[in-house]
């Protein structure tokens, strides 16, 4: 067997290539040559380490090296397998250049020892140096086991010869000194047989206790180095069962190695076990193995032992084991378990176990007695201890020595000074003389209750007793004298004791210093701290060089402060970031911040802030002057490394993150320290405003404007306030490096938040917006300023729009005035209006010239001659008639209001796009935006053209109306007789050709309604023929329009000169068209491009979700919102692929819903609901529960209708699921078989058991996606894969834990399943093998799984009501942090599942009323309306989404199948 590895055969390939350690061994020596191998013989590994190690250069030298090293620690380890510890690769060295090695002579103890066989280790070092003499060198005879020196020696050592003086062995070597390694000097030979020992490393010689044969006598415990030995037998077993587990492997092992256990090998394991564990493991084994029958003494080490490992109860059963196998058993025992009981605080114990050995027959002697007496002080009981010391005298036994100094410490421990005095002068009576653990008991005592004259006197008593005090009498009397602060006198104690070469101890030390620091006697303190470092006395506990450097801190001695520091180093105490913290802290004060800076190197680099051992840490006042100083002189980097690592062990200082902040800034590095101010706030930090201006200002310096703009979004975000000139610098910023919309923003927060300085830039970045097309957003700005009483100047605006030809920004800035009833320049119409006229807009310049004149403006007749020749080419000839009639005077100002209201809605309804006009030569112009037509086919009111709004009644004139009532009734008569010039009779039928008014019956020919709307749907571009339309009642598809404009027909169109209209024609050479044709291939067109208007078809049925009676509307903010009315479900109905589409983006906070007529009502379940399930058609649905009834309804939201119910006599049904192509529906319940329900044939088939299985239930199961495979979940971890097509078994998988959920991936080729131990498993279906295998974080008990249908998401729920979300990419890749923990469940998760779209998650508990929640996956959210609040949902048991997400059911214990609408989705 390997003696190393203790496993595998000695073999020269396992030695060198397959043994732990040599691969360890290889491996790091591969990585310092940097070169890569893996070898599968020995002889393959040196034939290619023999061709890289030719030559002479540094990199073949470097390999010799590094093959001679390997091959000498695997023969030292071999031969010595304790030296394996000792051998530490270095890293890689310096290269040098080196002399060609040498073929050395190895002497004859290089061979392989008497340990093994040779001729299981056929390979020596005699061999290699002879086949590959290039291969070794003379670094490998160095005498250190560390690596090391073999890499980084400059020269070969070669052999030495003797000098004269220089003593020689018969060879005519010298032999005071080892020149190789493993040669042994004569001289140590013979030492060791005179019963001496040579410590090889300082050449000291060591006597050695020897018996009476001539061997070394037990008490030596000490190791001879240098000498090699054969590893004892208890050793090696001790040595395999602490590096490896328990197992019979190692148990046969170590029956390999020992055949027979003698007593002394068993002791000896139990005694040197590492721990308490594995003596236990070895002392069980061998008796219950039959190896070894323990008795008295194997007994009680292991008593002893477990009793020093508070492994109590282990001990006590095997002392009652010991009675019960006949062994005697004596007092010892019983001390050793009441000092264990009395050491772990359980004094009853320790008392029954006293009092049982009276019961036992056991005799108490003083030993019992004395360790008794030791249990019952240690918890105050000093009565309880005088009692038995008088039984012990009852009993006559008589008190030792011993037994009256433990007495005299308890009586002290309990502050009983008289009844200690009685004791003592009992003991002197008895003739008893007190030893030096008697006086040191007597002062400790009377330190303790501040009796120092007393201690004195005692102290003195006993030097005349010439009883010579030892270092524990001193160290008693200092620390009195230092509790009461007598610190000369401890110094003269101090001296004393070294006066009589008295060596103190670190407690001495540790007592002195504590008083002199007390006594703030600084001086005296650095003096004995020099001698304790000078007699290397490290103290245990290292909390006295704290108040060293307090106290020298304060007495301004910093350089004695760092003597402290050093002190601790080289008594390599561990220091701690709190040491090098109150340096730092003071050296600050002092005004040292290099030295400061020093100390504050080390700490950094040493990580001591974050070593978790560490007890003393660094105090805000140390670190952060230090980050302040820093920061303030360019080493903000340094400081932020100290900060963070502040941060990992919870600092929270808001002045250290300000000065980082600052820092950074003053550095020109805002992203920094914008980066550290998100870390403030993220983890709650108070901020300062001053940081954000410090961070924006930063910004701004460094030419990023947009960045500026972030920092004060978050200024204002986090509740400060930035002043005028933080928002002008950074608009102004914005605005010069042309992010105009941005420095909008910035002014728009302005006004918010009540600024009004510093607005010189308004009207650049308004007419910047307005030249760019952002009318919309400019036009809310003006809003704004005019809320704040800083209305800007429209006139300039308007100015400087028409100088650019921006006619759109124009007419929307002076219709915006308008309606605002700013008083505005003349100019500014006529300005407007000569930009309309150049640009062809008529329309637009019409209604500009009615404001004008509304106004009491006058234009330019000639234009508005032009004008109307205009208008009347295009066909607009009613405009052109008013047109006219305005500027003769005909129509009064009153009038004009409503033909701008019907110019409007003419220009909404008919086509602006009749024959061009002949444009005149006007200026070049910057493109304007582009015209989107709208659903109708004309163009949106983006266009100029429509841009037509009714002026606001002017105050006075509604005074005017108000004062005169019969001029106002005229007025109503007059628009009334307006309109229905324009729009037909809308109050009363008008007779054609029977006009109230002569006039009228001028100016208008019939009161026909102007406009025709067809509703008639079409798909095609067919030709309407509006009179068609109307004449022809016959056509049941086609209504009757409700008037028709004659003119229309008289109208002509051309509709070959515009570009855009000449789609409409039929032929290629069509050119002109009439009004009503013009409209009707409009039509055509738009429902081309339209097709999706179906619901608007006379009789057209569409699916209604809801009730008439029934159905009612959650009580709730939101859902009152949708009332399930016919009408309103009409309307939602007819719209819904207009109004949503497929695929939108459902938001978070509140779900919309309404609640629908139960599902079930028709025959609602006796029992709790255990399944529900949509079919993939969306309109039926499947209920089933413990009713054994398996129930079918037709969903429309309405009735619910029933189709069909089926009972399984034999079977309350837990779990029914319609299989994913439709086909069938698998039934099961907690029964060995379960049954298939076949759609098409409704047939109903029972199938089971399943064949070689023996589970009684077989009621939980999945249903693969392609419909091919059912899961089962069986007993003890298996998972039952059965054909869907045969229902036959086709395979099991096997989990190592209980299996609590399964659940199939989207593609159906994985399955994932959870249970007992808290582990996800990914099953490949294809190998029937486990690929992965996770823990699900925080999860004891898996119970329940869910996977998405469309994004790679996995869900897995806990018994403790926790769900976590995991992404399974990530998850098989090894990443099993969460992506989202949800933990609004308190009870176990029982049911999950996403909806279609995976934008929804439900998750129930059936453990408590209401536990469902429903989550929006984007944002990982919980719908805050769900469930809904004034409803009860009784205990959910299983939910279901409809395929297209517009249904979502729910069963409850209850019996009702609960039905809701989600009004996000429209469709079932």
């Amino acid at each position: 067997m390997c003696p190393i590895c203790c496993d595998g055969v000695e073999r020269i390939d396992h030695l060198f290539l397959q043994c732990p350690f040599a691969q360890e061994l290889r491996k790091e020596l591969l990585q310092v040559v940097k070169m890569e191998f893996k070898a599968n013989s020995w002889d393959t590994w040196l034939s290619w380490m023999t061709k890289y190690t030719k030559g002479k250069s540094e990199a073949a030298l470097m390999r010799q090296r590094a093959l001679a090293a390997y091959v000498y620690a695997i023969w030292q380890v071999r031969n010595d397998p304790q030296t394996k510890t000792l051998i530490h690769l270095p890293p890689a060295p310096e290269l040098r250049r080196h002399p060609p090695p040498i073929t050395p002579t190895l002497p004859s103890h290089f061979l392989p020892s008497p340990i093994s066989p040779i001729h299981h280790f056929p390979l020596t070092m005699r061999t290699i140096s002879t086949t590959k003499p290039h291969l070794l060198n003379s670094g490998v005879y160095h005498r250190s086991l560390n690596l090391r020196r073999l890499f980084t020696s400059g020269t070969d050592p070669v052999p030495q010869t003797p000098k004269k003086d220089d003593p020689v062995d018969g060879n005519g070597e010298r032999t005071n000194e080892v020149t190789r390694i493993g040669e042994r000097p004569l001289r140590q030979k013979a030492a060791r047989e005179a019963g001496e020992d040579v410590d090889v490393k300082i050449g000291m010689r060591k006597e050695v206790p020897v018996e009476g044969n001539g061997e070394r006598g037990v008490g030596s415990r000490w190791v001879r180095r240098g000498v090699r030995e054969a590893e004892k037998v208890e050793d090696m077993i001790v040595r395999m069962i602490a590096s490896r587990a328990w197992t019979t492997r190692l148990q046969n092992s170590i029956r390999r190695l020992v055949p027979r256990f003698e007593k002394d090998v068993v002791y000896n394991v139990i005694d040197g076990a590492v721990n308490a564990d594995h003596a236990l493991r070895f002392f069980r084994w061998v008796e219950r193995a039959g190896l070894f029958d323990h008795d008295k003494d194997t007994s009680l080490k292991m008593i002893e032992r477990l009793g020093r490992a508070a492994k109590l109860n282990h001990a006590r059963c095997i002392m009652l084991d010991i009675q019960g196998k006949g062994v005697e058993i004596d007092e010892d025992v019983f001390v050793v378990l009441i000092d264990s009981y009395g050491k772990e605080g359980i004094v009853q114990e320790s008392v029954k176990l006293f009092q049982k050995m009276k019961e036992l027959g056991v005799a108490r002697t003083g030993k019992s007695y004395d360790a008794f007496f030791k249990v019952i002080f240690r918890r105050g009981r000093y009565m309880m201890a005088k009692r038995y010391f008088n039984k012990m005298l009852e009993e006559g036994i008589e008190p030792t020595l011993q037994t009256y100094n433990i007495m005299l410490w308890g009586f002290f421990l309990c502050q009983k000074i008289e009844t200690a005095n009685r004791f003592y002068e009992d003991m002197r009576n008895r003739g008893i003389m007190p030893n030096v653990i008697t006086y040191n008991t007597l002062i400790n005592g009377y330190h303790r209750v501040k009796k120092i004259e007393e201690a004195e006197k005692f102290f003195v008593e006993m030097k005349e007793r010439n009883i010579e005090p030892t270092v524990i009498s001193y160290t008693t009397m200092i620390k009195g004298y230092s509790s009461v602060g007598k610190v000369d006198d401890a110094i003269r104690m101090f001296e004393e004791m070294k006066s009589y070469n008295i060596k103190p101890n670190a407690t001495t030390y540790t007592t002195l210093l504590s008083g002199l620091c007390d006594a703030a006697k600084m001086t005296e303190a650095e003096k004995v701290l020099k001698d304790m470092l000078e007699s290397h006395a490290a103290p245990e506990d290292n909390s006295i060089f704290v108040s060293l450097l307090y106290g020298q801190c304060k007495a301004r001695n910093l350089d004695a402060a760092s003597h402290v520091l050093k002190a601790m180093i080289r008594l390599s105490i561990p220091t701690q970031a709190g040491h090098y913290g109150i340096l730092i802290e003071n050296f600050c004060k002092g005004k040292q911040y290099d030295r400061a800076v020093n100390l504050l190197d080390k700490v950094i680099e040493k990580e001591l802030i974050l070593r978790p051992e560490s007890t003393l840490d660094m105090e805000a006042s140390a670190y952060n002057p230090m980050i302040d100083y820093l920061c303030s002189n360019g080493h903000t980097a340094k400081a932020e490394t100290l900060l963070r690592q502040l941060m990992k062990k919870g600092v929270q200082d808001p002045k250290a993150f300000d000065n980082l902040i600052q820092g950074h800034a003053k550095e020109g590095k805002p992203e920094a320290a914008f980066e550290m101010l998100r870390i403030m706030i993220k983890r709650g930090v108070k901020t300062q405003g001053n940081s954000f201006v410090l961070i924006t200002k930063s910004f701004l310096k460094k030419g990023n404007p947009a960045d500026a703009k972030m920092a004060l979004d978050t200024m204002i975000e986090n509740g400060h306030a930035p002043d005028a000139s933080l928002y002008r610098a950074v608009m102004g910023s914005l605005f010069k490096d042309e992010r105009v919309q941005t420095a909008s923003r910035v002014l728009k927060t302005m006004l918010e938040k009540g600024v009004k300085e510093n607005m010189d830039l308004v009207p650049k970045i308004l007419e910047a917006l307005l030249m760019r097309g952002h009318v919309e957003e400019a036009l809310g700005r003006i809003e704004l300023l005019i809320q704040s009483g800083l209305a800007p100047d429209i006139d300039s605006l308007l100015t400087a729009l028409d100088e650019k030809g921006k006619a759109v920004a124009a007419v929307k800035l002076l219709d915006f005035a308008l309606e605002r009833d700013l008083t505005l320049d003349f100019s500014s119409y006529d300005k407007v209006l000569s930009t309309l006229l150049e640009a062809g807009k008529t329309l637009s310049a019409y209604s500009i010239l009615c404001k004008i004149t509304e106004m009491g403006g006058a234009a330019d007749k000639r234009s508005c001659e032009d004008l109307i020749r205009t208008l009347t080419q295009e066909g607009n000839t009613k405009q052109a008639d008013i047109l006219s009639r305005m500027i003769m005077g005909g129509e009064k100002g009153a009038v004009f209001k409503f033909i701008i209201i019907g110019s409007e809605v003419a220009m909404s309804l008919i086509s602006q796009n009749a024959s061009a006009i002949n444009r005149v030569e006007k200026p070049k112009r910057e493109p304007e935006l582009p015209c989107v037509e709208d659903s109708d086919g004309v163009p949106e009111k983006d266009e100029l053209n429509d841009v037509v709004s009714s002026p606001t009644k002017r105050k006075k004139k509604k005074k005017k109306r108000e004062a005169d009532p019969e001029k106002q009734e005229q007025e109503e008569r007059e628009m009334k007789r307006l309109e229905n010039f324009l729009f037909g009779s809308l109050y009363s039928p008008v007779v054609f050709g029977k006009d109230e008014d002569d006039e009228a019956k001028d100016d208008v020919h019939d009161s026909s309604p102007l406009f025709v709307i067809d509703n008639t749907p079409g798909t095609d571009l067919p030709i309407y023929d509006l009179h068609q339309g109307i004449d022809d009642e016959k056509g049941n598809e086609q209504r009757k329009p409700a008037w028709v404009d004659e003119e229309d027909e008289n109208m002509n169109i051309n509709i070959a000169k515009v570009n855009r209209l000449r789609k409409l024609r039929k032929e290629e050479d069509e050119i002109v068209i009439s009004g009503s044709a013009y409209v009707s291939r409009l039509r055509a067109q738009h429902e081309k491009l339209n097709p999706g208007t179906d619901w608007a078809r006379p009789g057209s049925k569409a699916k209604n979700y809801s009730s008439d009676e029934e159905s009612e509307v959650e009580n709730d903010p939101l859902a009152r919102g949708y009332d399930v009315t016919e009408g309103v479900d009409d309307i939602l109905r007819t719209n819904e692929d207009l109004v949503m589409k497929s695929g939108a983006r459902l938001l978070p906070g509140l779900l919309e819903y309404s609640r629908l007529v139960d599902a079930n009502k028709e025959d609602p379940c006796s029992g709790p609901i255990n399944s529900v399930q949509f079919h993939r058609n969306g309109q039926l649905l499947l209920a089933a529960g413990l009713d054994k009834k398996l129930r079918f309804f037709q969903i429309d939201g309405k009735r619910n209708t029933k189709i069909q119910s089926i009972f399984l006599e034999d079977c309350p049904i837990k779990k029914a699921s319609f299989s994913p192509d439709g086909s069938q529906v698998i039934v099961s319940g907690r029964r060995k078989f379960f049954y298939s329900f076949d759609l098409v044939k409704t047939k109903c088939d029972r199938i089971g058991p399943l064949t070689g299985r023996e589970e009684k239930s077989l009621e939980m199961f999945e249903v693969s996606p392609d419909s091919s495979t059912i899961a089962f979940i069986g007993n003890e971890g298996y998972i039952l894969l059965v054909s869907a097509k045969t229902k036959s078994l086709i395979g099991t998988l096997k989990m190592n834990g209980t299996v609590r959920s399964l659940a199939f991936s989207k593609d159906g080729n994985q399955l994932l399943s959870s249970g007992g131990d808290g582990q996800i498993y990914h099953w490949d279906l294809r190998t029937m093998t486990c690929f992965h295998k996770g823990t699900d974080e925080g999860c004891l008990t898996g119970s329940a799984l869910c996977t998405s249908p469309v994004r790679d998401l996995f869900a897995a729920g806990s018994s403790s009501g926790v769900v976590n979300l995991y992404k399974s990419e990530e998850f098989v890749g090894g990443k099993h942090r969460p992506l989202k923990t949800i933990e609004n469940l308190t009870t176990e998760v029982n049911f999950m599942k996403f909806n279609h779209d995976t934008q929804m998650l439900a998750i129930s508990s059936h453990m408590r009323k209401n536990s469902m929640k429903l989550i929006h996956i984007p944002s990982f959210t919980v719908f805050s309306n769900w469930p809904p609040p004034n409803r009860s949902l009784h205990y959910p048991r299983c939910l279901d989404f409809s395929p297209r997400g517009g249904f979502i059911a729910m069963g409850n214990a209850a019996g009702t199948v609960l039905l809701y609408k989600l009004h996000h989705y429209q469709h079932a």
